[in-house]
């Protein structure tokens, strides 16, 4: 629980709070509203009242700031020490522990969450290294996520920065309490010696004195705590660093291997629009053999065998007849001007015999079939399948290329 501060959380219509600590001068205390100053009254000395209500669930902080430059008490020799002047002086080093030791608290709960957020950019970067071995199939999913696991790496680092900031911050305040907690020691002794000397008021002073010292001792042993704390606070920020550059190491590491499945798929699919191509590309040869000969019929066709008008030069055996007809333009005519098997040899460089059915025009295809052929049907690139690697030989250079950079 906070000594120095109070905290409430708005509801869009309460104006007055209640002040839960002492303080020694009203204007060491101030009201900020999300963190920011706001204008306020006193109503009574432990209550104030805001100029407007705060939004619901804004959060409302109450909190005081003891003056760490400016002493409220000078003793003066000769004078006499009253209780109120002692506990004035003592209270104001006592109350700037309180608000180092708050201080350094809340630096040490801020790099705790620093810590946190680095251990979580961590997990998030593993599981990007994760989505990584994925990437051959969905590598853009993979390069997205690991992008993000930077991001979030990035933002752990300024957190962990900010709280070393914070940190450093609270080792000055518990300095300057350390300081103030010596000159009341200090003051205290000077407090005794004039006591001494004053005759009427030495038993009181005495005893004023005493209580001085326990003030000042107790102020040292916070102050001593705060720099502990603060210390602390240091450590587990500078841990959260270390944590946070892991976690960059990581998430670049995981892009690269990304990068390079990026590549691989790349690669892959340009083959595959290459095999496409090919396959057209026999596909269409196909189409003009069938278009020039039709196959074996009992009558003359009308159309093609795609339903399309007959070219000249079209040809089919007459099961009838047992003839081969050639269509010159405007009838079918016996003969082979042009011959159907002049005519298939020009359009794809392969000779072709009167009778042939589809199946064996095919199979004459086929012989010639290969790299420079401007078929390559059966390959592709002019490479047979077993000279191109196979997935499991793909994963295992995939797994190699992990295990150099450390990801798996």
């Amino acid at each position: 629980m906070a000594n120095s501060y109070v905290e409430y959380t708005g509801d869009g219509v309460t104006t007055n709070f209640n002040v839960t600590f002492e303080y020694l001068d009203k204007s060491h205390v101030s009201v900020k509203v999300d963190g920011v100053d706001v204008a306020f009254t006193w109503n009574t000395s432990n209550t104030v009242a805001l100029d407007a209500a705060p939004a619901n669930g804004a959060l409302i902080r109450i909190q005081r700031s003891s003056s760490p430059t400016v002493r409220l008490v000078d003793y003066q020799t000769p004078s006499i020490l009253s209780e109120e002047v002692l506990d004035l002086d003592s209270k104001q080093g006592f109350f700037l522990g309180q608000e180092a030791v708050d201080t350094s608290q809340e630096a040490f709960d801020t790099a705790g969450v620093a810590a946190t957020d680095a251990a979580n950019a961590l997990s998030t970067a593993l599981a990007a290294d994760g989505k990584a071995d994925l990437a051959i199939s969905t590598a853009d999913a993979a390069a997205s996520d690991a992008s993000f696991a930077l991001l979030t790496a990035n933002s752990a680092s300024t957190t962990a920065s900010a709280a070393n900031a914070k940190a450093d911050n609270a080792t000055l305040t518990a300095n300057a309490a350390e300081a103030t907690a010596d000159a009341a020691a200090a003051d205290a002794a000077t407090a005794i010696s004039t006591a001494d000397g004053a005759v009427t008021t030495a038993n009181a002073a005495s005893s004023k004195a005493d209580q001085a010292i326990a003030t000042a001792d107790a102020a040292t042993t916070k102050a001593d705590t705060a720099i502990t704390t603060a210390n602390g606070a240091v450590t587990t920020a500078n841990q959260a660093d270390v944590k946070a550059t892991s976690a960059v190491t990581t998430a670049s590491n995981a892009e690269a291997a990304a990068s390079s499945a990026l590549t691989i798929a790349n690669d892959a699919d340009a083959k595959a629009d290459d095999a496409l191509a090919t396959a057209a590309r026999a596909e269409e040869l196909a189409s003009g053999i069938d278009q020039r000969y039709l196959g074996a019929f009992a009558a003359d066709p009308l159309t093609d065998n795609d339903g399309a008008p007959l070219e000249e030069g079209a040809a089919y055996y007459n099961t009838i007849q047992g003839r081969l007809l050639v269509f010159n333009g405007t009838e079918w005519v016996y003969g082979f001007t042009p011959s159907a098997e002049q005519l298939l040899e020009a359009d794809i460089g392969v000779k072709v015999h009167p009778f042939q059915t589809p199946a064996e025009l095919l199979a004459e295809i086929k012989s010639v079939d290969g790299f420079g052929s401007g078929l390559d049907a059966d390959r592709l690139d002019g490479k047979e399948a077993s000279e191109f690697a196979s997935s499991e030989a793909l994963q295992a250079i995939e797994d190699e290329f992990l295990l150099g950079l450390g990801v798996v």
